[in-house]
C-alpha cells in the first residue's frame, strides 16, 4: 500500500530495514525543486533520560536534499518549537554572505522510508521558507522544507537521482 504524503511525493507504509527507499516524481519538479522528503526532527533522546530527563519533542516537516550545503541544518523556527538549547556556533558561508549559526543537537528520523536514524546530530540553524502555523493540508506541502540535508548525513548513504526515469533512490 502506499501512502502518498503529496503529489509529487509518495512513500511506502512499510519497509524492511536496510531496503531502498525509492521516491517518484516528475522530471520536471525534480528540476525546479529539488528531492525533499518528510522526515522526524526531535529532543536527542539522551537528553530524555536520567539525569536530563528533559521532555521528548517531535516535529514531521519536509527536508530538501542540499547537496550544496556541508552540513544539515533546521529552521530557527524548529529550534524554537523544540526548545532546543544552542551547543556552539559556526560561521556559515551561505547565498546571503557569511553568517554566524546557531548549533543544536537533534534526533533526525525517516518515517516508513527504512533508513538508519540520526541521533544526536549536530545540526546548522537557518532561515529556509517554512511556515510553522500552516494549516495541515499545506504544512506537509514541498513547498514549506524547515529541514536542509547537508552532506554529512548524505556521505552515510548511497543516493541514486535517475533523472531520465525521475525516480531517486537512498539507502543506507
Amino acid at each position: 500500500m502506499v501512502n502518498a504524503i503529496n503529489v509529487e511525493l509518495q512513500i511506502p507504509k512499510s519497509l524492511p530495514l536496510g531496503e531502498i527507499f525509492i521516491a517518484d516524481t516528475s522530471s520536471e519538479y525534480l528540476m525546479k525543486h529539488g528531492f525533499i522528503m518528510p522526515v522526524i526532527i526531535q529532543t536527542p533522546s539522551f537528553l530524555c533520560a536520567p539525569p536530563f530527563s528533559k521532555p521528548l519533542k517531535t516535529m514531521t516537516v519536509m527536508a530538501l536534499l542540499d547537496t550544496g550545503a556541508s552540513h544539515t541544518a533546521i529552521s530557527n523556527k524548529i529550534a524554537v518549537y523544540l526548545d532546543l538549547e544552542v551547543s556552539g556556533y559556526s560561521r556559515l558561508n551561505t547565498a546571503g554572505g557569511r553568517v554566524l549559526s546557531p548549533n543544536y543537537s537533534v534526533d533526525i528520523l525517516f518515517p516508513n522510508a527504512g533508513l538508519k536514524n540520526f541521533e544526536n546530530l549536530k545540526v546548522d540553524s537557518c532561515n529556509v521558507p517554512f511556515d510553522i502555523n500552516l494549516p495541515s493540508e499545506e504544512f506537509m506541502s514541498n513547498k514549506n522544507f524547515g529541514v536542509l540535508i547537508g552532506r554529512d548525513m548524505m556521505s552515510r548513504w548511497n543516493i541514486v537521482w535517475n533523472g531520465p526515469t525521475s525516480t531517486v533512490f537512498i539507502s543506507d
